[in-house]
């Protein structure tokens, strides 16, 4: 599935909700597998292209978005600290559901300030999909190496941007605060794109946290506790 014919071939197919629904299931045999991915180096080949081909089918199909998310979470889970560029192009698979749910407010987006409160569903409620994504990556960060993560915050950073809501922004302020996240190797990315990401996320939750004064009269804001204020200031220094 790299070529565009075999790209367009394969956006046929899985506009066919049997084929769709068919292909995930394939695929859930192999991704779900940890000694699979140790095997050959073709394995590492195939999982790139599942992984492409699990966003061709949440896009095709919005009816199989949570259980493409669910074979995307489980998939990270057995996939573990191997293959980082694997675990990658998950992460990035996630993301980019999400942000093609936020886009779409029949999906319920949690992540532009258009689209809806964000705020956690109750227990038994259907999950919006952007939400969905948001509460899988919370709890594969919670667990993955700080090595995985980081890459993952930037490539949300990069697909989703302001202005947010707050229950995204701090969604994504609890993963960057926990350990060392956005603290070991961040110098590295002083004047790059990632840097400027950085300010630009800060920037916009001290405009959210300084919303969280108007609450009283009918607004709603973020509220920073002293960690996530000291990682604001430091992210907001980067240079």
């Amino acid at each position: 599935c790299t070529r565009s014919e075999d790209v367009s071939s394969a956006q046929q197919l899985v506009r066919l909700p049997v084929a769709a629904a068919a292909l995930l299931g394939y695929m859930r045999h192999c991704l779900l597998a940890r000694e699979w991915y140790s095997e050959s180096a073709a394995s590492k080949t195939a999982a790139l292209v599942y992984t492409r081909l699990a966003v061709l089918v949440a896009r095709a199909q919005p009816e199989l978005v949570p259980t493409v998310v669910d074979l995307l979470a489980r998939a990270l889970a057995a996939l573990g600290s191997q293959r980082s560029d694997v675990s990658g192009a998950m992460c990035s698979a996630l993301v980019t559901i999400m942000c093609d749910a936020a886009a779409d407010t029949s999906q319920g987006g949690a992540v532009s300030s258009g689209s809806g409160d964000g705020g956690a569903p109750g227990a038994g409620a259907q999950v919006p999909a952007a939400q969905l994504v948001m509460r899988v990556l919370g709890q594969w960060a919670g667990d993955a190496d700080p090595s995985l993560v980081r890459p993952m915050v930037f490539t949300v950073l990069k697909c989703c941007a302001p202005p947010y809501t707050p229950p995204f922004a701090s969604w994504l302020l609890g993963i960057m605060t926990r350990g060392s996240v956005m603290r070991r190797g961040r110098d590295s990315h002083k004047g790059s794109r990632n840097a400027e990401l950085l300010r630009e996320f800060a920037g916009e939750c001290r405009r959210l946290a300084a919303a969280a004064g108007l609450a009283a009269a009918g607004g709603s804001g973020l509220v920073l506790g002293p960690r996530e204020q000291a990682l604001l200031q430091e992210l907001s220094a980067d240079r």
